[in-house]
């Protein structure tokens, strides 16, 4: 597995309420004030079951933020399976090992992001995925009054521990993928994970087969990793501009669609060898859409867009023009994707 990307997120815990009373001198009577989950101001509305799923959306979204940990992961894909050793600190990073030891490194200082192909000799290096995964999270709490719904759908047991299923989907006037989250219920951390698109086929899905919660993690190297004896790495380095105006400032050109599906904002810009290779995404917290402008790229030799397999199993939306490929990659229906291309400008 190339360039897996992991993905995390959060959610609180339970509202109590506490009624006394007294038959002496009682007060005035107050009205009681509502308490938050886990400190936060917030209350929410909704059926049981879509509270319940926002608590817990918000306490595994602090988990990310509190929770040290180790554990064992089986991530699964459309191009096989893959387990990870992971060790996690929040105020350090993370790293991922492959249980093969010829696989994949891949290391987050909460700067720096490396995933280390032994495989290929490569070596690609990004800012920090954590940072992004965070403001993907608050992306998706956002979506939650607008475009997607959360929704508790029962428990289960992970790696021994007690879990709440939540599963979040997009509304009726919005399309995307539908993730379905395993929250421990403790701690609030993410367990497994499993993402359908909209006929209901596993596009990827990982869960834990061991975990052990407030880990001692002082052993762990959380920086660069480095290559075994014999391996030549080659470099590829990636600026990630966490909005569309930063990468504007930064003097890259960004192209726009009146074509945006409902539900869809700007999120981040990924820049590539000096520019060679931009690409936009768009997100409505659980899907994303990606726009890719790679100069030189091998392409088909026609200007016809066509949907076509491309590498890590996935298909696009391509086409070339004036040496430039270009690439739609998005869970949508295809003609969804041919309105936002056709419209780019």
């Amino acid at each position: 597995m190339t360039n897996p990307m992991c993905r995390a997120i959060v959610v609180p815990g339970i509202l109590m309420f506490s009624v006394v009373t007294s038959f002496a001198q009682t007060p005035p009577e107050r009205p009681a004030k509502p308490k938050f989950d886990g400190g936060e101001r917030r209350q929410f509305s909704g059926t049981p079951e879509e509270r319940d799923a926002r608590r817990a959306l918000f306490h595994m979204m602090r988990a990310t933020k509190s929770i040290s940990y180790s554990a064992r992961e089986v991530v699964t894909f459309r191009g096989g399976t893959v387990e990870f050793d992971v060790w996690v600190d929040p105020k350090r990073g993370s790293r991922r090992e492959s249980a093969d030891k010829r696989g994949d490194i891949i290391v987050d200082d909460l700067k720096h992001w490396w995933v280390l192909s032994q495989r290929t000799g490569t070596l690609v290096e990004r800012n920090s995925m954590q940072s992004q995964n965070a403001d993907r999270n608050r992306e998706l709490l956002v979506q939650l009054k607008d475009s997607l719904k959360a929704v508790k759908t029962g428990d289960d047991t992970i790696a021994g521990r007690a879990v709440d299923i939540v599963v979040v989907s997009p509304r009726l006037d919005a399309m995307g993928i539908i993730r379905k989250f395993w929250i421990d219920r403790e701690t609030g951390l993410q367990l497994k994970s499993e993402e359908r698109d909209g006929t209901g086929r596993v596009l990827r899905s990982s869960y834990f087969t061991s975990v052990q919660i407030n880990a001692d993690l002082k052993a762990i190297e959380f920086a660069e990793p480095k290559p075994p004896a014999g391996v030549m790495v080659k470099r590829d380095v990636s600026i990630v501009h966490a909005s569309f105006a930063d990468a504007e400032k930064a003097g890259i050109s960004i192209r726009s669609s009146v074509n945006v599906p409902a539900g869809y904002t700007p999120q981040y810009v990924e820049v590539t060898n000096g520019g060679k290779w931009v690409t936009q995404h768009w997100g409505n917290g659980t899907s994303v859409l990606s726009y890719s402008r790679i100069k030189g790229g091998r392409g088909p030799a026609s200007s016809e867009p066509a949907f076509r397999q491309i590498p890590g199993g996935r298909r696009g939306y391509v086409w070339s023009a004036d040496g430039v490929m270009h690439v739609v990659i998005a869970p949508l229906p295809d003609d969804a994707i041919q309105k936002f291309a056709a419209t780019l400008r």
